[in-house]
């Protein structure tokens, strides 16, 4: 049997059709069109841009501040990019070497003009570099020593701003005894935040941490 054309049905049945197969498609909405980037891929090309910026090295140089170094020969970046050979110093297969060939004391003397001298503050006494305010065999001058023979045996007294201290009891309030010497840990190059911890040659001792003079 042939179905029956629409418009031969009754009216009521007619609209009941129309009303069925007449609703609306529901589509979904893409949240994101083609012609808008999504948050993830402006960072994902933000972290490509900081990437050029980035000096790419082939070993063995390295990358240091922004350019590639030999850390083998660079006295700035001397086997590491935060090593500094300093002035008047150069790098020889990766190590710092100065001008007097490491023959320095690292911490009583410094290499100037290849010759060793002694630290700020020290003076030479007997080829050795002492600090005359607190060297209880040097204080004040070379030779001066901080002793009293008592029936044939020796009293050390100590030394405290190049004077002896023969008829006191300890160090002055604020300073140290640190063997014979009264020294104030927070400055002192030789016993810096502790007796007998030593800053090297080119470093000085602020309140009690060793730094780069």
């Amino acid at each position: 049997m042939m179905p029956r054309p629409l418009a031969t049905l009754p009216c009521w049945l007619a609209a009941a059709l129309v009303l069925l197969l007449g609703c609306p498609l529901e589509y979904t909405v893409p949240l994101e069109t083609d012609g808008a980037a999504s948050d993830s891929d402006q960072d994902t090309a933000s972290e490509s841009n900081d990437d050029s910026d980035t000096e790419h090295c082939d070993a063995p140089n390295l990358s240091c501040d922004g350019g590639c170094v030999d850390p083998e020969s660079d006295a700035n970046h001397c086997g590491d990019c935060d090593r500094d050979c300093g002035a008047g110093g150069t790098c020889v297969e990766a190590q710092c070497v100065d001008s007097c060939d490491n023959a320095c004391d690292l911490v009583t003397e410094v290499c100037s003009s290849s010759s060793c001298e002694c630290r700020p503050g020290f003076d030479r006494c007997e080829g050795a570099c002492i600090d005359l305010d607190i060297n209880a065999a040097n204080c004040g001058e070379c030779g001066e020593l901080c002793a009293e023979d008592e029936e044939g045996e020796i009293e050390l007294y100590l030394c405290e701003a190049g004077d002896c201290r023969e008829d006191e009891v300890g160090c002055s309030p604020g300073l140290v005894e640190c063997g014979h010497s009264c020294v104030d840990l927070e400055s002192h190059p030789l016993h810096c935040n502790a007796c007998n911890r030593a800053c090297d040659g080119d470093q000085v001792c602020i309140e009690g941490d060793c730094l780069d003079a």
